[in-house]
């Protein structure tokens, strides 16, 4: 999904006019035990396909990682077969297709001629996972992680002639609200509460060496013991272009202040890990400090603002 999120992301700068009525195409097919995500995009070069797909070094290691941070090379988990079309608008159309039954693995790249322009993924799921189609479910993650995608989502499940449209949703932190209480809301979404408020937040754009949002909340109360403060994840979430990138992301916000909720949306973290770890790993780092930066100078402002009571 966020390869098929960025490539509309390339085309909406390369040509804003085409992209305007595009959206995200997921087909479930129950029959065939299938699943293809379809973009109508920028493409991807066969240069980019091949790093993508042969020469990422996370390929050759994908073993040694948890499925969920894997993104695009879980499939090696899942699938029997995988294929990638793809037609780039200044390249000629290839497909990239894997039989992952194979030992060792076979892949092989040819030419095409069935789109446009943009980026079709085919996975056939293995027999003892096909579980995984459940169409409902795949609804409820593609709204967990896509909630703000920018570009709608269209799922379609066949036999069964069902569609489901998820529209785009403008997150709250993309723009600056004009009342306090209009940050409630969202305030007790990513708290899973109606009844917890919080003491102040701090939203700010940050540019420089790194693009990126933060909108995070100091509850008023404690929600949690010292203990589960300290053992909990931080809910703070990592999205990447308003895509769910790392949900709480422990990197982000070190123990001592797990008490934080809320959001930090970057524009150039790699998505679906397509960039090499460490790298990732750095930028998120200059985005940490910054964020406890902003974090000291909203406690000392409070401090003052207490003593002057």
């Amino acid at each position: 999904m966020c390869i098929a999120t960025m490539d509309l992301y390339r085309l909406s700068v390369y040509s804003p006019s085409l992209v305007k009525e595009s959206s995200i195409e997921v087909t479930i097919n129950k029959e065939l035990g299938s699943l293809s995500i379809s973009s109508f995009g920028f493409g991807l070069t066969q240069q980019a396909l091949k790093y993508i797909c042969i020469e990422n070094p996370k390929l050759m290691h994908f073993k040694e990682n948890s499925i969920s941070n894997l993104g695009l090379y879980g499939v090696h988990y899942v699938c029997d077969q995988f294929s990638i079309t793809t037609k780039h608008m200044d390249d000629k159309e290839i497909v990239w297709e894997t039989d992952l039954r194979n030992t060792p693995r076979t892949y092989r790249i040819k030419p095409s001629s069935t789109l446009n322009h943009g980026i079709h993924m085919l996975l056939h799921f293995k027999k003892d996972k096909v579980d995984l189609l459940d169409s409902n479910q795949i609804v409820i993650r593609l709204k967990q992680y896509h909630q703000y995608n920018p570009y709608p989502i269209l799922i379609n499940v066949i036999p069964d002639n069902q569609s489901t449209r998820i529209e785009q949703t403008k997150p709250i932190w993309s723009h600056y609200p004009s009342l306090e209480n209009d940050y409630t809301p969202f305030y007790e979404t990513i708290t899973k509460s109606s009844t917890s408020e919080y003491l102040a937040h701090m939203h700010y754009e940050i540019e420089g060496q790194l693009e990126f949002t933060i909108l995070l909340f100091i509850p008023k109360k404690a929600l949690f013991t010292t203990k589960e403060y300290l053992e909990r994840p931080p809910n703070v979430h990592l999205y990447c272009r308003r895509v769910l990138d790392t949900a709480e992301c422990q990197q982000l916000i070190p123990n001592y202040l797990n008490f934080l909720e809320g959001i930090v949306d970057s524009e150039d973290i790699p998505a679906d890990n397509s960039l090499d770890s460490n790298m990732k790993s750095k930028m998120i780092k200059v985005m940490s400090k910054n964020v406890i930066r902003k974090l000291l100078d909203l406690l000392f402002y409070l401090f003052d603002k207490g003593k002057e009571k």
